[in-house]
């Protein structure tokens, strides 16, 4: 074994290869697909312990650790920042499911709706809700628009997401896709990028 590579969460895995890493004397490489303690979606009521813990941890495994890549530049940036004491050039970044090639060699789509388009999950932490209702108060100002909007929801859909549209009686303009192959979500992506200059 040359190396120990470890990928995130459960932070567990980081754990592991930090100890591993003792044990063998190997170096280990860390692989974050969401940032770890400077994660957004944790509230202020999360237990205090259990951050401080998270917090002492981390940068055990990130100190130690011969490289820890993150999914995008901003992350990065954010655990330079953070963690100032670790060698800056120690936090690289692989991203993940995004290639710009994959852009440049798709044609863009061409449709007369005006388009707004989703690409991912809807996780517990997340709702749609205030924008469902911005479009519902949108659509009664301008009833014209209403023939012409189109909305993707392109990726996972709880059913409690399936209500919220229901509710605020946005069936026929939101279509719920499911998960769809790659290139196929690179097109969702492209059809509604290029009506935006139609309809500034």
């Amino acid at each position: 074994i040359d190396a120990i590579y470890a990928t995130g969460n459960p932070w567990s895995s980081f754990l592991i290869a930090f100890f591993l890493g003792l044990l063998t004397g190997k170096p280990y490489v860390l692989d974050l697909r969401d940032p770890w303690v400077l994660i957004p979606y944790v509230g202020t009521e999360s237990n205090k312990i259990k951050q401080m813990l998270e917090k002492f941890w981390e940068k055990i495994c990130f100190s130690h650790a011969k490289k820890v890549i993150n999914i995008n530049e901003q992350i990065t940036r954010s655990y330079i920042q953070y963690y100032p004491s670790i060698p800056a050039d120690k936090f690289g970044c692989i991203t993940h499911g995004f290639d710009a090639d994959d852009f440049s060699i798709m044609k863009e789509v061409r449709n007369e709706d005006f388009t707004i388009s989703y690409v991912g999950t809807f996780y517990t932490y997340e709702s749609p809700e205030p924008f469902l209702h911005a479009i519902r108060h949108l659509l009664a100002k301008n009833t014209g628009l209403k023939e012409n909007l189109r909305i993707n929801f392109v990726g996972i859909a709880p059913r409690y997401v399936i209500s919220l549209i229901e509710q605020n009686g946005l069936k026929n303009n939101i279509n719920v896709i499911g998960y769809v192959p790659h290139r196929e979500s690179i097109k969702y992506m492209l059809d509604t990028a290029q009506l935006k200059s139609k309809w500034e």
